[in-house]
């Protein structure tokens, strides 16, 4: 089969690789769509930290945003049988630690994680996964449209992580994918008003026809003063989703006393300008998250419903043998984009 894999920093080429077969209690998944994701870059530039903590072994196929069709079936397997329609967790537990019993498989000490950690990902014509983190696709819900569960998994496990209250008015930074799902989740779980601030006035618009009250572009606005115009004060929630340092301290600005803030990105840099007095002095609840474990059933039939749309998002389709060049053009920004799709199986 083919597969896109990545053998050193900016080093991705389209091989030649053997098809995997199950082993007892795992499925093959042959791949319809496979989603590129900020991750994906990060590996590939090298400045992801789980490449440098040596957790991303080389040559590895990228790619944990998909959705498929099983192919095969393992010993045991009685859940799943050829034909179903499925995608899956990024995360794969031991199911053993004392995080995974707990149900916190995603910060699991022994995780792999498809295409990230010790696992082949989806940028291939098959990929093989253990039934534990698989899922069947409600009817309505297209295998397109699915192969963004994943990131919606971390927007509405972030959006858990915050508990806002029904109502509560809500900013969310960042005008990406994370973002503009988080914007989502937010409001299908009772959020009331939710501010998005972001870059590019093309996002905006999808942020807008996506439920948002108001957007803010950082570039002509005032981040701190605009959202607060806006929702008439400080806010009950921040979803901090830009993976950008310099916007922590404004996100601190925005809060009420008693606020609370998930940041749902990864920082390439430290935060040097946190006022942390103002984290104590409010009683200000900071919580990080990471996958989005657990939530995949429930995702999957507000997508079904159409309470979180994904296909807006998608604004690039190209076919497996053009993911090279995909990455030079997403990382030189030539092109604006959301969400980059690679078709590579292409069933509805």
């Amino acid at each position: 089969m083919q597969a896109a894999r990545l053998f050193g920093t900016r080093d991705m080429r389209v091989v030649q690789v053997n098809r995997p077969h199950p082993a007892r209690g795992e499925v093959v998944v042959r791949v319809a769509y496979a989603g590129i994701c900020g991750t994906d870059l990060e590996i590939y530039t090298g400045r992801m930290p789980f490449v440098r903590m040596g957790w991303v072994p080389l040559p590895q196929t990228l790619g944990h945003e998909w959705s498929g069709i099983v192919d095969e079936v393992g010993e045991g397997v009685t859940e799943f049988a050829p034909g179903d329609r499925v995608t899956g967790d990024v995360t794969i537990s031991c199911r053993m630690c004392e995080y995974c019993k707990a149900g916190r498989y995603n910060i699991c000490p022994n995780r792999r994680s498809v295409g990230i950690i010790r696992k082949d990902g989806a940028f291939a014509e098959f990929l093989v996964m253990p039934i534990h983190h698989v899922y069947k696709l409600p009817e309505g819900l297209s295998l397109e449209d699915a192969a963004v569960t994943e990131p919606a998994s971390c927007a509405l496990h972030a959006v858990q992580r915050l508990g806002p209250d029904p109502g509560d008015r809500i900013v969310v930074i960042g005008d990406g994918t994370l973002g503009l799902l988080a914007l989502q989740a937010a409001r299908a779980v009772g959020a009331g008003r939710v501010v998005l601030i972001g870059s590019h006035d093309e996002k905006l618009a999808i942020a807008r026809q996506l439920g948002a009250y108001a957007t803010v572009n950082r570039h002509r606005d005032d981040v701190v003063q605009a959202p607060l115009d806006l929702l008439g004060g400080k806010v009950e929630g921040v979803i901090e989703a830009s993976g950008n340092a310099a916007a922590f301290g404004s996100a601190l600005r925005l809060l009420r006393p008693g606020g609370r803030m998930v940041i749902i990105s990864i920082y390439h840099e430290p935060v040097s300008s946190a006022d942390l007095a103002f984290v104590a002095t409010n009683e200000i609840v900071l919580s990080g998250t990471l996958a989005g474990p657990n939530v995949f059933p429930g995702l999957l039939r507000l997508m079904a419903e159409g309470a979180i749309r994904t296909r807006p998002l998608i604004t690039q389709r190209l076919p497996l043998a053009q993911v090279p060049d995909a990455f030079q053009k997403i990382e030189s920004r030539s092109e604006l984009s959301v969400k980059t799709m690679v078709t590579i199986r292409g069933e509805a």
